[in-house]
């Protein structure tokens, strides 16, 4: 794992910690141990608590991260471009995932100067000449200035089926920790607020737990879309309905 990951193992640990109203925990990192690479993640002892904790990150759709890069380049590109350009507005330029936008960000620009002024208020859908992209774009009244790039996700109904496949083997590894006594914990990771939320996540995991005889004693779910904080919140406990917990929000440093 990266150090962001440990971090956020650490956050949550914290937060546990907090919870129960006990002293900070001692963290060790079995999977750092040479040698010992598929081991878990982390295990936190001290004041009558062991935990032993898994953390995996799925994406909202398939190939998701390696798309995360391609419009992270192209949304810059168009922020530091058209920045100022629409007094009066507040802009909304939306592409759909899958088109070969990045590749033609210097036209879609362009096109945008010249068109977004002539566009009526309110939603509108175009398709840029001479690049077969088709873009969204929503405009209402502001008294600043605001701009925002943003993508429509692809039809994926592969998510239930990624993520059980996702958690099995991880929750695999945590099964010889909940024999020896540890509360053994599923940490889960999504990192776009735009494309995951509670619904879809807890749906995933309802639908891996009805078919898995590996299920640890609880799931958390990592939020870390954010940039001034991480939203953790407990899926599932042992003996307990699928409901939602109430948030822990961990603050992140200013950067």
């Amino acid at each position: 794992m990266h150090r962001k990951e440990y971090d956020l193992i650490d956050g949550l640990i914290a937060q546990i910690s907090q919870e129960l109203g006990v002293l900070p925990l001692q963290v060790s990192y079995p999977d750092m141990v040479p040698g010992k690479d598929k081991e878990i993640d982390a295990v936190a002892e001290g004041s009558g608590i062991r935990l032993a904790i898994e953390h995996t990150s799925v994406d909202s759709f398939a190939e998701q991260r390696a798309d995360d890069v391609y419009f992270r380049e192209f949304a810059t590109y168009l922020e530091q471009n058209l920045a100022g350009q629409f007094p009066g507005w507040e802009i909304w330029i939306t592409v759909y995932t899958g088109q070969k936008y990045k590749a033609v960000s210097e036209i879609i620009c362009k096109w945008l100067v010249e068109s977004i002024p002539l566009l009526p208020k309110g939603f509108s859908r175009q398709e840029v000449p001479g690049t077969g992209v088709e873009v969204a774009v929503e405009k209402t009244t502001s008294s600043d200035p605001l701009l925002y790039v943003a993508r429509f996700p692809p039809q994926d109904r592969s998510l239930t089926t990624r993520v059980a496949d996702q958690l099995e083997p991880k929750a695999r590894k945590l099964l010889p920790y909940r024999e020896g006594g540890y509360r053994t914990i599923l940490l889960v990771e999504s990192s776009d607020a735009a494309l995951m939320n509670w619904g879809l996540m807890s749906g995933a995991v309802e639908y891996w737990i009805a078919g898995s005889k590996t299920v640890p004693d609880e799931v958390w779910w990592a939020d870390t879309s954010l940039r001034t904080r991480i939203e953790f919140r407990r899926l599932y406990r042992q003996g307990e309905n699928l409901v939602p917990s109430d948030i822990l929000v961990v603050p992140l440093p200013a950067k």
